[in-house]
């Protein structure tokens, strides 16, 4: 599925449509508790506006 405009709000959009249980999503950046302050801001939008679960993957 290719879906264009803001990531984090189509993100959103299509998992509220499509009943979505999970999303994975990447991000790369510093460790630690460092990590979870400088989250891009797109992983911290879904994570914080998701009605479901998120997992981030930490590369």
């Amino acid at each position: 599925m290719v879906l264009y405009g803001n990531p984090a709000e189509e993100i959103l959009k299509f998992s509220k449509l499509e009943k979505i249980d999970l999303i994975v999503m990447g991000n790369v950046g510093l460790r630690g508790i460092s990590k979870i302050k400088t989250l891009a801001s797109k992983s911290r939008n879904v994570l914080e506006t998701s009605k479901c679960y998120v997992l981030i993957v930490h590369q």
